[in-house]
């Protein structure tokens, strides 16, 4: 939400930016000078008309060269904006990224080390398996031999 409320903002910056009041002014300055010279053609002298129309149009083209410097500037601003935006985005997947591939690896060796747990299960399973099966074969004998010892310390 706060991200959408500056990249709003920052929008609306760069259009202001782009906006000049100095070239809208001097804008309707020069058209305003076309006016005058064209309602009032008939009591200025010709040096003067043509001196407003000429006025008129530097005011112009004056404020349009100066708009478009100022739009110019706002793009480059506001793509300047996306860009670190952009670059934000991506260190964050690449952060998300290494997360992943971190998480991966833990949980590889989480596999690992139960299928290791696993395995040694199954093998003290099958000798106390074997010892049992042994003692089974001599239920009478009164003294435990050297190697069921053996076995035994082996569970």
């Amino acid at each position: 939400m706060h991200d959408h409320i500056a990249s709003a903002l920052t929008l609306l910056s760069h259009g202001w930016a782009a906006f000049s009041i100095v070239a809208t002014l001097a804008g309707l300055g020069g058209v305003g000078l076309i006016a005058v010279a064209l309602l009032a053609a008939a009591y200025l002298p010709a040096v003067l008309r043509h001196a407003l129309v000429a006025a008129g149009l530097v005011l112009l083209i004056g404020a349009a060269l100066y708009q478009a410097g100022q739009a110019r500037g706002a793009h480059e601003a506001f793509a300047l904006q996306a860009k670190t935006d952009l670059q934000r985005a991506r260190d964050a997947l690449a952060e998300v990224d290494r997360q992943v591939a971190a998480a991966t690896a833990i949980s590889a060796g989480d596999r690992a080390r139960a299928e290791a747990a696993e395995a040694s299960a199954k093998a003290a399973a099958s000798r106390l398996r074997d010892l049992k099966a042994h003692l089974a074969r001599t239920p009478d004998a009164g003294c435990v031999t050297g190697d069921d010892a053996r076995r035994l310390r082996g569970l």
